[in-house]
């Protein structure tokens, strides 16, 4: 994952290099299972992780302090994520996995809606209105306010691992 602005590349691990000069400014520690899924918010203030353990950590960047920890579960187990994605104006994520896509809030951590069946990839749309939902057979669109969706927009004979939005929302 890298940050929009370029300032920041993280590589599979959660080590925090600077991009101008390859510099390694951290070694994040802030996880206490295996890193599965990580993601920048859209200003670059936040990174947050999912790990095996069940948890998505939001680290805020400027201070390398965990503002946020929401622990995942289905049926009482722990449920790491296979993508994360922040809403364009970072007051929600959103995480894939193996049972649902699931929307949180980030000011209390509350569920904001499940999208039942796996799925592998998750993105906002710019707007923030809509939910890309990949996961083996096809992208959806949902809406988050109803988590309605859209027709299927295309069935694949593989896996989706990525989605991702137009910046003009229109693809």
């Amino acid at each position: 994952a890298a940050t929009v602005s370029g300032d920041y590349l993280v590589p599979g691990t959660i080590r925090l290099y600077r991009v101008s000069d390859g510099l390694l400014i951290r070694l994040l520690t802030h996880n206490t299972s295996n890193v599965q899924a990580l993601a920048f918010s859209a200003d670059g203030t936040l990174l947050a992780s999912s790990s095996a353990d069940g948890k998505i950590n939001v680290l805020r960047l400027s201070d390398l302090v965990v503002v946020n920890s929401i622990s995942v579960f289905e049926s009482g187990n722990p449920v790491p994520g296979t993508a994360l994605a922040f809403s364009p104006d970072g007051t929600q994520i959103a995480q894939a996995d193996p049972y649902a896509a699931r929307i949180y809030r980030l000011s209390d951590s509350s569920p904001q809606g499940r999208i039942s069946g796996g799925a592998n990839a998750v993105a906002f749309t710019p707007d923030g209105q809509w939910l890309v939902v990949g996961n083996n057979l096809d992208v959806r669109l949902w809406l988050i306010a109803t988590i309605a969706p859209l027709p299927t927009v295309q069935t694949h004979s593989g896996g989706i691992t990525a989605v991702a939005s137009s910046p003009r929302g229109d693809l």
